[in-house]
């Protein structure tokens, strides 16, 4: 089939070009990412929501099971009761949310579980919110771990 001269020289052939191919892709995909990557695409990507996706506006019908638990102490407990007497217990993780207020981690919440924020956040909302027993007038206030949030 090959002579071993013609094999010796068909292999340095081969990685000749192998390498000489993947060099100009690795420095291809390299600068095409340089050029078009932004934090600020990557922020809209994970924290968009799609299109086609329902929104909820009955809080009760979900809910985030289970304790994070790489978060140590960073997490808050979101609940929110219906008044049908039906419940939501959800645990979030802290260390993923950039905004560490109680607009910023409902606004995550309703990103994750699908529902306008607004209907939580707003001053004239229906729901009523309270952090670790205190009610919530201010919603810029900062969240500490551990902290509970009770919705009614």
């Amino acid at each position: 089939m090959f002579k071993k001269g013609n094999f010796i020289k068909f292999i340095f052939v081969y990685l000749v070009v192998f390498y000489s191919l993947t060099g100009v892709m690795f420095l291809g995909l390299k600068s095409h990412f340089k050029q078009n990557f932004s934090e600020g695409k990557l922020e809209k990507m994970i924290s968009a929501k799609s299109a086609w996706r329902e929104m909820t506006t009955d809080l009760c019908n979900f809910q985030i099971y289970g304790d994070p638990v790489d978060a140590g102490k960073a997490y808050v407990k979101v609940n929110f009761e219906c008044a049908d007497g039906r419940s939501s217990k959800n645990t979030l993780s802290l260390i993923a949310i950039k905004d560490k207020t109680f607009e910023g981690i409902m606004t995550e919440f309703a990103r994750i579980i699908g529902f306008d924020p607004k209907i939580v956040t707003d001053k004239g909302s229906v729901w009523k919110c309270s952090i670790d027993n205190q009610e919530v007038v201010d919603r810029k206030m900062l969240i500490n771990e551990q902290a509970t949030i009770n919705c009614k």
